[in-house]
């Protein structure tokens, strides 16, 4: 059911099979020299040194005790890496790689004003993709489009998947933009859908239809979902961002010791509190509990009409999350629902994988 005027209840409906985000508030930090590889390997949680030109990974990087410094993705180019993460985590980040760069040959720069990215989800991802292969005269390279340089890339939380990266100049004129959007339609249209839904698969989404996303995807925001006083392992993200054999690398060795007992006490899942607002106590900052227990600290919460409740992210205590019984949707905090996988989560059927 979609709300009529509510942007968040438009945007989930959307969200279910396409949808088009403007990849803004990002910062690009790039690395060049012949050392960058072997230097980024050896400060992020994930296995740079693997990376293929062309792909990106998710990776935390940590202070010295293990705790999350910044949370971000790294793009392996032909003659750089890039790092993508936060705009507001840039100096910082450049800052503390240039602390380890002595005698190594790395170059860092703010790259952040490079580039204009574009986040195709789904279906739509599929058919830009699909439009600007069609137009490709190498395979590599940029594609032209109304006479300007683009490029698409896969995601790095999903890289086989349809989720596709558009970026532009940032000095593009509109009509590439409107070109691409056109092109992903006419792709749409060519598999049977009607124009009307077409359209709605390709609708661009506004900053409370990007929320929704994150949440949906349990995408963090440092400094309200992560902060430096989080271990990796809490963000629940260990098999796309966290290497466990890659060797030695800045707080290493905490990651290791918690891999090695097994878990930690807190981790980060997206929830869904049925029939409740944010007004009336379940706003970010707040805990819900369970038999006076502290069971879920909400650390973004949005009202979504729709859904008739709150849609957040939150740090839900392990053993309430092992407490879940499969199969059942059943509360495990005041109006919180767990799955069938036993995580507390929203409504399976919302899932975005």
């Amino acid at each position: 059911m979609t709300i009529p005027n509510d942007p968040r209840s438009e945007a989930l409906e959307t969200l279910r099979h396409g949808g088009v985000l403007a990849w803004e508030k990002r910062g690009r930090v790039e690395l060049r020299g012949k050392d960058r590889t072997t230097l980024l390997h050896g400060l992020c949680t994930n296995d740079i040194k693997k990376l293929p030109v062309g792909r990106s990974c998710e990776a935390f990087f940590c202070q010295y005790q293990g705790k999350i410094l910044c949370y971000g993705f790294v793009e392996c180019q032909a003659e750089r890496l890039v790092v993508e993460t936060g705009g507001e985590q840039v100096e910082s980040l450049m800052k503390h790689l240039d602390k380890y760069i002595i005698r190594e040959d790395v170059q860092l720069a703010d790259v952040s004003r490079e580039c204009q990215s574009w986040l195709f989800l789904k279906d739509a991802g599929a058919a830009v993709r699909r439009a600007l292969q069609q137009r490709a005269t190498s395979s590599d390279g940029p594609i032209d489009v109304a006479g300007t340089p683009v490029r698409w890339r896969s995601t790095a939380w999903n890289p086989q998947g349809n989720d596709t990266f558009v970026e532009t100049p940032c000095d593009a004129p509109d009509a590439v933009l409107n070109e691409l959007f056109h092109a992903a339609r006419g792709q749409l249209e060519q598999q049977g859908l009607a124009a009307t839904e077409a359209e709605r698969r390709v609708a661009m989404l506004g900053e409370e239809g990007y929320d929704v996303w994150r949440v949906m995807n349990r995408l963090p925001l440092y400094g309200r979902d992560v902060t430096d006083e989080n271990l990796p392992q809490e963000l629940d993200r260990n098999e796309t961002a966290i290497s466990f054999n890659k060797g030695c690398y800045l707080g290493q060795e905490t990651v290791a010791r918690i891999d090695a007992r097994g878990h930690v006490n807190w981790n980060l899942v997206a929830f869904l509190a049925l029939g409740r607002t944010v007004a009336d106590g379940c706003e970010a900052g707040q805990t819900l509990a369970v038999n006076d227990k502290p069971t879920l600290r909400i650390t973004t919460a949005l009202d979504v009409p729709s859904l008739r409740g709150v849609l957040g992210l939150g740090y839900v205590r392990q053993d309430a999350r092992r407490a879940a019984r499969p199969q059942l949707s059943c509360p495990v905090a005041e109006g919180v629902l767990a799955t069938a996988a036993g995580d507390v989560l929203l409504n399976p059927q919302l899932s975005s994988s």
